[in-house]
């Protein structure tokens, strides 16, 4: 699907373009002196075209000084028109037989600015916003919000206190009353330093009598084991050569044990070491098959330039790494590959295209006409007999 017209008015630099790219060639190339408009009729493909990626390349659409923009793309098959008053922004999408098509790309709301009163908003706001924004109108001097939070700490302090304070008066209700004239009262501190010695002596014999019978049970346990370990001696019998002959019949054993486990683990070894050599061997056979598969296949590889071929590092151009190629050329490759290998895209931009010589231009020419793709150029300058020369946002000549 290629252009067969784009108008735009008032987009960037442009001030008003009607081009319709000639059927005949399969380039499109875009003239003119810099800060003309070139590069905006470039731009006004991609903004009418882009949805939210262009309109964040491109955040100021509008010429400077204009209320208003259009962008309309006809197609092949379609229509598109984005249309820009203002801040806004709409989208239109129709069929060759002027049907709208639905589901277009969103429209994007410009963001708001500073919080201004508004009638409508404060129709239908919340009670306490309401409140809000009519103490902000009425410029009282203060937040209503933070006089509330004042309001609440203070009365949450109040509520605690209260809860203190029936507390207090509650306890002070059930205390007995203060008896007057009463005489004859022992000392207070005496008569608790009496109380405290003698409580103190009680539970010290106390402590005394559990100690006591503490040690009586354990004296008790103590002897019980002390039988058992005599009784146990006297009825293992067995003689310190004993022990040393078992110990030389052990060693004997464990060297047998020790030269057989040898033998067995160098066994498998052995086979562990032919299964990993074959193993080897077929993983060359593999890399080696690999390799002429892959050798034959990018001999047979069908190039998108004649020259461009691979090896381990990357691409190469003529036997050269690609990044090391003049701009033009890896400009010619990348067009190459983009036609290549995206058959559905169908429109191309070339920003740099005055480094493309006559010969080259034939070239893209060429290869769009293949691909059956138009490519818009953009060229410093003249451009051609065939160009569209933009000069001061218009088409010239």
């Amino acid at each position: 699907m290629k252009i067969i017209r784009l108008e735009a008015e008032n987009i960037k630099r442009l001030r008003a373009v009607d081009i319709s790219p000639d059927p005949d060639h399969h380039t499109v190339v875009i003239s003119g002196d810099n800060a003309q408009g070139k590069t905006s009729v470039l731009d006004a493909i991609w903004l009418a075209l882009g949805g939210k990626a262009a309109q964040k390349d491109n955040p100021q659409p509008l010429r400077e000084g204009e209320a208003s923009a259009y962008a309309r793309i006809t197609m092949d098959s379609i229509t598109v028109t984005r249309k820009w008053s203002g801040e806004r922004t709409t989208l239109l999408v129709e069929s060759r037989e002027g049907v709208k098509l639905p589901s277009p790309q969103k429209l994007l709301d410009s963001l708001v600015g500073a919080l201004n009163f508004d009638p409508l908003a404060f129709a239908s706001a919340h009670p306490r916003e309401q409140v809000k924004q009519l103490l902000e109108v009425a410029n009282v001097g203060f937040d209503p919000d933070e006089l509330e939070a004042q309001r609440k700490q203070l009365y949450d302090e109040r509520t605690a206190v209260g809860r203190d304070v029936r507390r207090l008066r509650g306890a002070l209700a059930e205390l007995p009353q203060v008896l007057q004239g009463v005489g004859g009262v022992p000392d207070v501190q005496e008569a608790r330093a009496a109380y405290e010695r003698a409580q103190a002596d009680w539970d010290r014999k106390k402590a005394l009598r559990e100690e006591y019978h503490r040690l009586q049970d354990e004296i008790n346990r103590l002897t019980e084991q002390r039988d058992a370990v005599v009784a146990e001696g006297k009825a293992i019998q067995i003689s310190e050569w004993e022990v040393t002959n078992a110990r030389e019949v052990y060693d004997q054993a464990l060297t047998y044990a020790e030269a057989a486990a040898s033998v067995k683990e160098r066994e498998r070894v052995q086979l562990q070491l032919a299964k990993a050599e074959a193993e080897q061997t077929n993983l060359t056979t593999q890399l080696a098959e690999l390799d002429a598969w892959k050798a034959n296949h990018l001999a047979a590889a069908k190039m998108p330039v004649e020259g461009l071929s691979f090896d381990d590092d990357g691409l190469l151009l003529n036997g050269v790494p690609f990044a090391q190629a003049s701009g033009a050329e890896r400009l010619k490759v990348s067009l190459a590959i983009a036609l290549a290998q995206n058959p559905q895209i169908r429109v191309i931009r070339i920003t740099d295209a005055s480094l493309l010589d006559g010969a080259n231009r034939q070239v893209v020419e060429e290869m769009a006409r293949q691909a059956d793709a138009q490519v818009w150029l953009e060229v410093v300058g003249d451009g051609g007999p065939l160009a569209i020369h933009i000069e001061d946002g218009e088409v010239k000549g």
